[in-house]
């Protein structure tokens, strides 16, 4: 599955300014939940679609041994830079090419499963994770089931760089019908004086809960769902911002 976006080829160096800043809570989370449900025998991770390694990093610190695929080498670049102890390889996230059971635990956060379209393109995607995973698996999407959720967006900021700011304005529309959100995004870098635009599209598939619950079965079964990074709130569909699914081979 490749995707050339923008934000992933000539703004690779600016993702990390760009993305959420809740990599450290996502990873604390994550840490719990393999201790909790992996019975202190989760060591070897796989990061699906780990693009500049941000969860990869961190869980590497951690103490965990982490590999990270992505398809993208500008990514995969930056991500060797931030984390040279950990193993990085150009790879389709869906088709993880690996030993049967080689890794303990398996991850694919922010809503990176939202690039598969096709229903049968993620039954593949869930049979392909579940041969190369011993144990657990965790996933995280945004829930646009909750009751205020905005079919149309539009969002701009500004991100302070060295020598300049980044001027982001991103416009969404999510298609109730056909569950698929259409991204446009403009990016303005003002650098030493320079200004330089570009322009970006993502379209996302938003998988509903019970639609979720379907296709992971029978690979895997879930352990539990939970609304955000605490551990501590369970998914509520009417009221949680996302979707954290963790789950067990069977």
């Amino acid at each position: 599955m490749i995707n050339s976006r923008t934000l992933y080829t000539k703004l690779a160096k600016y993702y990390d300014l760009l993305a959420p800043s809740t990599t450290k809570q996502e990873c604390i989370f994550l840490d719990k939940i393999f201790q909790k449900f992996g019975n202190g025998q989760i060591r070897k991770v796989l990061d699906l679609g780990c693009g500049t390694g941000r969860h990869t990093s961190l869980l590497q610190k951690m103490g965990y041994k982490v590999t990270g695929i992505d398809l993208s080498d500008q990514m995969l670049d930056m991500a060797r830079q931030k984390s040279p102890a950990s193993i990085f390889l150009k790879m389709d996230f869906c088709s993880p090419e690996f030993e049967e059971n080689f890794f303990d635990a398996s991850i694919c956060m922010w809503s990176t499963i939202g690039y598969i379209l096709e229903e049968e393109k993620f039954k593949e995607f869930i049979k392909n994770v579940a041969k190369v995973t011993k144990k657990i698996f965790v996933f995280s999407s945004t829930n646009h089931e909750k009751e205020d959720f905005q079919t149309d967006e539009k969002s701009e900021k500004v991100i302070l760089i060295p020598d300049g700011q980044i001027k982001a304005t991103m416009v969404r529309h999510y298609d109730r019908e056909t569950g698929i959100r259409d991204e446009k995004y403009e990016y303005r870098i003002i650098e030493r004086d320079k200004e330089t635009s570009f322009l970006d599209k993502n379209k996302l598939r938003l998988w509903k809960i019970d639609k979720i619950k379907k296709l992971l079965f029978p690979e895997f079964e879930i352990l539990n769902i939970y609304g955000d990074y605490s551990t501590k709130d369970l998914f509520n569909i009417k009221k949680s911002d996302k979707k954290i699914i963790v789950c067990r081979k069977k």
